[in-house]
């Protein structure tokens, strides 16, 4: 007969894991939908992804996924807290969740990044909408000084051009070589 050895697998858990994983269920359920929103916020302004508008719609969506990446880093670091009191410093459960930690610190450092670059993109882009304004205005108020210029002037008589003169009344060699 066969010799069956029997393997026995412990895992030790810690206080606190099973609220831990739900939380991060649901973190990574809302981050999910957030990504779907940052694509629907990019199809929607692909033609003007520079207006302020759509730095706004951008911008909205990214503060919301920082703020639930930072709710992940959090309970991440909580748990990573409870798991080493509960299996030591150096097990594989702590390891685990550690790895996960810097990887989730990772992204929300992308993300704040990608957070400061949009709202420094916003504030350029409304600046230039201001100066833009500003020179409308300006325009216009010059085109109003300069209506008041020209109201004196005649539109009735026709201002006279030039006529061409005909090839053979034409000293010039230009017109000569026209002829030929």
């Amino acid at each position: 007969m066969a010799d069956k050895t029997d393997n026995i697998k412990t895992r030790l858990s810690f206080d606190g894991e099973a609220q831990y994983k739900a939380t991060c269920k649901e973190i990574n359920s809302t981050l999910k939908v957030l990504n779907s929103e940052m694509k629907l916020v990019t199809a929607e302004y692909r033609d003007n992804a520079s207006s302020a508008e759509a730095l706004k719609a951008k911008q909205t969506v990214l503060q919301k996924t920082y703020d639930e990446q930072a709710k992940k880093v959090k309970a991440t670091e909580e748990a990573l807290d409870k798991c080493r009191q509960a299996t030591g410093e150096n097990s594989e459960e702590s390891k685990r969740l550690e790895a996960q930690l810097n990887y989730q610190k990772a992204a929300l450092v992308k993300t704040e990044q990608e957070l400061k670059k949009t709202a420094d993109e916003l504030e350029k882009a409304e600046q230039a909408a201001d100066e833009m304004g500003e020179e409308i205005e300006d325009s216009g108020q010059q085109a109003e000084e300069a209506g008041g210029k020209f109201s004196g002037l005649r539109t009735a008589s026709p201002i006279p051009w030039p006529r061409r003169p005909s090839p053979a009344a034409a000293p010039c060699s230009m017109w000569a070589s026209a002829r030929r």
